[in-house]
């Protein structure tokens, strides 16, 4: 039951993640999309300026039409790109706000890690020992390596050099750019919730090694397990060895108290 509901938690993460990436990805398209109806319209405009003034091809009615063409081009994108900035700015802070307070990283590297296959390291990790402190390490970094919440991290590394690429084009356009307060916390969050994975990699070979063998010592201690069971088993026999001992000197002083009373 229990392993549902942090399955069903983990894929609530996912989908709301590419909620918000998806709509994310639309509005930069529609924004590049218009980027380049703005560039091609500027192209042409040059052109039949260059017609007009060097090779009288066009006339003064096409050079006007071209640049009113220009102009609409031109405020048609700064349009989608304040909206773009708008709507990307408000589903990037949900991602982040999502990732932070859900604990988005590491419920996806315990997912990633928790479902590693070890198939026949399985018998080296349950002995213990070093061997099994290297089988553990190795299955959790390929499982991060390999999952979703390093792809996550990926799509958001993406995100935010997107951004950076939107601001620069208000720059160009000569224009203010927003203020970048929400995209800095925004930021800060969500490496915050990645550096909870990272610092959580001992912790996860521990639940991993619990899953498979369901130890009952630390892994940071399985180097020192076979030295404490021996240590262990040594005070026995010493505690075996005195139990005997006085047993001996119990029989030898009931027998000489029995022969006083005779």
């Amino acid at each position: 039951m229990r392993s549902e509901i942090e399955q069903e938690a983990t894929n609530a993460v996912i989908m709301d993640f590419d909620r918000s990436w998806w709509t994310i990805r639309e509005k930069l398209d529609a924004y590049f999309e218009a980027a380049e109806t703005q560039l091609a319209t500027l192209g042409k405009a040059l052109q039949t300026m260059d017609d007009y003034t060097s090779k009288c091809t066009k006339n003064m009615h096409d050079l006007k039409q071209a640049h009113a063409l220009a102009a609409r081009a031109d405020e048609t994108a700064l349009a989608q790109l304040r909206n773009t900035w708008l709507v990307v700015e408000q589903e990037g802070a949900m991602m982040a706000a999502r990732m932070a307070d859900g604990h988005g990283f590491l419920r996806l590297g315990r997912s990633d890690v928790l479902t590693a296959e070890l198939h026949s390291n399985r018998s080296v990790l349950c002995v213990g020992g070093s061997g099994a402190i290297d089988v553990i390490d190795m299955a959790v970094e390929q499982s991060l390596k390999n999952g979703l919440a390093l792809q996550t991290w990926t799509q958001w590394q993406g995100i935010l050099a997107d951004v950076a690429s939107l601001e620069h084009r208000f720059v160009a356009a000569n224009i203010p750019a927003p203020k970048a307060e929400t995209w800095d916390r925004a930021r800060d969050r969500v490496q915050k919730s990645f550096d909870e994975l990272k610092n959580s990699h001992e912790d996860m070979a521990f639940e991993l090694a619990a899953t498979h063998c369901k130890p009952n010592f630390k892994l940071e201690a399985a180097l020192q397990f076979e030295t404490d069971v021996e240590t262990m088993n040594e005070k026995l026999r010493r505690i075996t060895t005195s139990e005997s001992e006085l047993e001996t000197k119990l029989a030898s002083l009931k027998n000489l108290l029995t022969g006083n009373a005779r």
